[in-house]
C-alpha cells in the first residue's frame, strides 16, 4: 500500500514538474517562435513584389543555373522566370532575420483595417518591430504597400480552405489593381506532387509572365480563374493557349485545389476591395493609395457608408 502511494505522489510530483517546465518554456519561446513566423511572412511579402535584399539580389546575378539558362525563345523566357522566381525564394529564406527586418523597414509602408475600419497606417520600421500581440492578422486586413521604379505594389493575403487545410499566401497587385505584381504561398498542406505544385516557378510565373488580370474582360468584379483546357501543360505554359486575362493554367491531378485557388482568391479580392472602397475617401485612405488606386476603388461597385 505505502509503496502504491508513493508511486502516485512520484508521479504527481513528476507530472506537476515537467508540466511548470513546459509551461515556462512555452513562454520564453513564443516570442521567438512569432517573430521566426513573422520573418516568414515578411520573405513572401518580399518576394511577390521583388523588393529584395542586396545580397539576395547578388546571389541571383551568381547563379550559374540562371546564367546557364538561354532565353531567346518565349519557352526559354518564361522557364528562365520559373526557375528565377524559386531560386529568389531559397536565397531569400537563407538571409539572416535582421536583412529581411531592414529590407522590410526601408520598403514597406502598411495600412491594418481593423472589422470596425479603424485604420492605422504604419511605415515599414514600426511595423517589423511590433510585439507579436499587436499584430492581429486572424481579424485584421494589412495592405503592405512599396514603390519600386516610380510605379507602386500593393500586397495582400490570401488565404481559405484547399483539399486537405488551410492554403495561405500573399498576392501583390500594381498600381490600380488591374494586374498581377506576384503570388506566393507560404502556408499550405496539399498533397506532394499534386497540390504542392502551387510553390512552383511555373504555377506562380504564368500570373506575371502573361500579365495576367484579376478581372474578366468586360467585368467591374474580380474572377480568378484557376482553368484546364485542351492542348494546355502545366511546367511550361509556353503559349497563353488563348486563355483570357484572368486565367491561368491548372495542376494536372489537383484538380481540387486548383479549384480551391479560384474561389478563395476571388472571395478574398471581393471582400478586400469591398472593405478598402468603404475608407478609400478618408484621410488615411488618400495618404496610403496612388491616385490611380483611389480612382478604382472610388468606383468599385459596392454601398457607400
Amino acid at each position: 500500500m505505502k509503496s502504491y502511494i508513493r508511486m502516485v505522489l512520484f508521479l504527481f510530483v513528476l507530472s506537476a514538474i515537467s508540466a511548470i517546465l513546459l509551461t515556462f518554456f512555452a513562454l520564453e519561446t513564443k516570442e521567438y517562435i512569432a517573430k521566426n513566423r513573422q520573418k516568414e511572412r515578411f520573405i513572401h511579402i518580399l518576394k511577390a513584389m521583388r523588393i529584395l535584399p542586396e545580397e539576395t539580389q547578388k546571389l541571383l546575378a551568381k547563379d550559374e543555373k540562371l546564367k546557364s539558362m538561354p532565353d531567346s525563345t518565349v519557352q526559354e523566357k518564361f522557364q528562365k522566370e520559373a526557375v528565377t522566381i524559386e531560386r529568389t525564394e531559397y536565397y531569400l529564406k537563407k538571409e539572416k532575420t535582421e536583412q529581411i527586418l531592414e529590407t522590410f523597414s526601408s520598403s514597406i509602408d502598411v495600412l491594418e483595417l481593423t472589422p470596425k475600419n479603424q485604420i492605422v497606417l504604419y511605415k515599414g520600421k514600426e511595423f517589423a518591430y511590433l510585439p507579436s500581440n499587436k499584430v492581429d492578422y486572424l481579424h485584421n486586413l494589412y495592405i503592405f504597400r512599396a514603390k519600386k521604379e516610380d510605379h507602386f505594389y500593393y500586397t495582400f493575403e490570401i488565404a481559405g480552405a484547399g483539399f486537405w487545410d488551410k492554403v495561405a499566401g500573399y498576392m501583390a497587385l500594381k498600381e490600380g489593381f488591374k494586374s498581377i505584381a506576384g503570388i506566393t504561398f507560404y502556408d499550405h498542406k496539399e498533397t506532394p506532387g499534386l497540390g504542392q505544385r502551387i510553390e512552383e516557378g511555373w504555377f506562380q510565373g504564368q500570373f506575371t509572365f502573361w500579365n495576367k488580370s484579376i478581372f474578366r474582360e468586360g467585368s467591374a468584379q474580380p474572377e480568378l480563374r484557376v482553368t484546364s483546357r485542351k492542348g494546355t501543360y502545366d511546367g511550361e505554359a509556353t503559349q497563353d493557349f488563348g486563355k483570357k486575362q484572368n486565367e491561368v493554367d491548372a495542376i494536372t491531378g489537383a484538380s481540387e485545389t486548383s479549384r480551391a485557388l479560384d474561389r478563395f482568391v476571388t472571395k478574398n479580392l471581393l471582400h478586400m476591395f469591398g472593405r478598402l472602397a468603404k475608407i478609400v475617401e478618408g484621410k488615411e485612405g488618400k495618404e496610403f493609395f496612388d491616385t490611380t488606386t483611389q480612382a478604382f476603388l472610388k468606383n468599385y461597385p459596392v454601398a457607400k457608408p
